[in-house]
């Protein structure tokens, strides 16, 4: 073995993943007919590995406040984060992979007139924290086996 790669990989051991500082951000919301989004909020940062160069160094965790206005039950939220680092438009920025919250896991889903907090992790390809982010909910599954899922939108010639 290498005897630099084993004082780069103990010295991570000894010292640990070592984070910028990291903020919490409110999103904005584009949420779906029959859910409210009561809060979001997105806390990202980016962590740095003594002597390893990680391409995907960012890390954070989306939260969000749920409420079921309508008379369904609802069984899953399907969503995306679009972070934006800088003060360019949201196309130009990061979006997370579908994040899923599996809300019969916890009980049997989300009753009417009822909300929760749901928490997220993910990781992000960029060597910044976001500057500011949408949370954009792309389909809502029912217990009665319905759905919702926003249209995908088609690019204009």
């Amino acid at each position: 073995m290498n005897p630099l790669w084993l004082l780069v990989f103990f010295s991570f051991l000894l010292q640990g993943p070592q984070s910028s500082s990291s903020r919490n951000h409110k999103l904005t919301t584009e949420s779906a007919p029959g859910l409210s989004i009561v809060n979001a909020a997105v806390n990202a940062e980016v962590v740095e590995m003594p002597g390893i160069v990680a391409e995907c160094a960012g890390v954070g965790t989306v939260t969000l406040t749920i409420r079921n206005p309508g008379p369904k039950r609802i069984k899953r939220v399907s969503y995306e984060v679009l972070l934006r680092f800088d003060n360019s438009d949201l196309a130009s920025g990061v979006t997370t992979p579908l994040l899923e919250s599996d809300l019969s896991n916890q009980g049997a889903g989300l009753g009417p007139n009822r909300s929760r907090t749901i928490k997220k992790e993910f990781t992000y390809c960029e060597s910044a924290q976001p500057a500011s982010g949408l949370l954009r909910v792309q389909r809502v599954e029912y217990d009665d086996g319905s759905s919702w899922e926003r249209a995908i939108s088609k690019p204009t010639r």
